[in-house]
């Protein structure tokens, strides 16, 4: 008796290019910024490594859409096999805090600053989320897109054009990370971190934070 092949789905998260407009040390959170897609060489690198004939999501914020379309740009053959934009997909939301620096909130919110410091994880800025908030939507939509595969279909391949705190949250659902630990990793713009999964539930990790 043979079983059936493993579903192999192989995720390829990007973080967008740098974002402009805030200014230096400024929380850029669900602000919709436009992002510096200028450095033609990196994007061309980056893309390099990049599947042929992927499904590609991005987030609704402008930046990843951009990204999206400088790599698509500098290797047409890429081909997409479909784009989609998710919302769930979006950076952590900060609130009243999004486009201010952190001496600006330390003045706007004072106590309450101090507390999102003391536990960045699960602490809320007035009006926003916390980053396991963010896991938490994160997870879900990665599991749905998991059960959508049925059994048996081979590989397929998934680039996500999304965020430091989205890409984090895939790292902690591969790894079985809480909030705290997930937040210890560093993702940089323009880098390039890699997951598979298969139908016996199995996460592997391939790269995390690759940089052309």
């Amino acid at each position: 008796m043979t079983s059936e092949p493993f579903n192999t789905t192989r995720w390829w998260w990007v973080r967008h290019a740098q974002v402009m407009g805030y200014g230096d040390g400024c929380i850029t959170g669900q602000g919709d910024l436009d992002c510096d897609v200028s450095d033609r060489a990196q994007l061309s690198a980056l893309a390099a490594h990049l599947p042929r004939g992927a499904k590609w999501l991005t987030s609704p914020l402008k930046r990843t859409a951009q990204t999206a379309k400088a790599l698509l740009d500098a290797r047409p053959d890429l081909a997409p096999l479909e784009m989609q934009e998710h919302g769930v997909l979006m950076e952590q939301d900060f609130g009243d805090w999004t486009g201010k620096t952190w001496d600006q909130v330390g003045e706007l919110s004072g106590d309450q600053a101090s507390r999102f410091w003391d536990a960045p994880a699960t602490s809320r800025p007035p009006g926003g989320e916390s980053f396991e908030d963010v896991m938490v939507r994160v997870r879900g939509f990665i599991e749905a897109e998991l059960a959508s595969a049925g059994p048996g279909t081979g590989q397929r391949d998934i680039v996500v054009v999304g965020h430091a705190g989205t890409i984090r949250s895939q790292l902690a659902l591969a790894l079985g990370l809480g909030a705290e630990r997930a937040l210890s990793f560093e993702i940089t713009n323009l880098s390039l971190s890699r997951f598979e999964h298969t139908a016996a539930e199995d996460w592997q990790v391939a790269s995390v934070n690759w940089t052309a």
